[in-house]
């Protein structure tokens, strides 16, 4: 479901929000013997996840861009490393 909402432009911090800090026993129970076990559950773990992908400089929902060209506003995208602009009269990117 979480691959679906990217898909169709929910917002990535609603996500989050909706699923971070969601509790599951058997997790918990885990976490007491397994100490490099930091989350809650899974739902809370894909939160996490989404999280740390919002912080990367060009970030995604699948294979659509979340954010936008500072130079025109069109989606970006991700390749080898590099933050493009789909505008091909813009020009803009970014890399590293």
């Amino acid at each position: 479901m979480v691959s679906v909402a990217l898909r169709c432009d929910v917002n990535p911090e609603v996500l989050i929000e909706q699923l971070k800090g969601i509790r599951c026993l058997s997790t918990i129970a885990q976490r007491k013997s397994n100490k490099k076990i930091d989350v809650l559950s899974c739902p809370d773990a894909i939160a996490r996840a989404i999280e740390d992908g919002l912080r990367e400089e060009c970030r995604f929902a699948g294979m659509h861009a979340v954010n936008k060209c500072p130079d025109c506003g069109q989606p970006l995208r991700k390749e080898t490393g590099c933050c493009y602009c789909d505008n091909d009269d813009c020009g803009y990117f970014k890399c590293g």
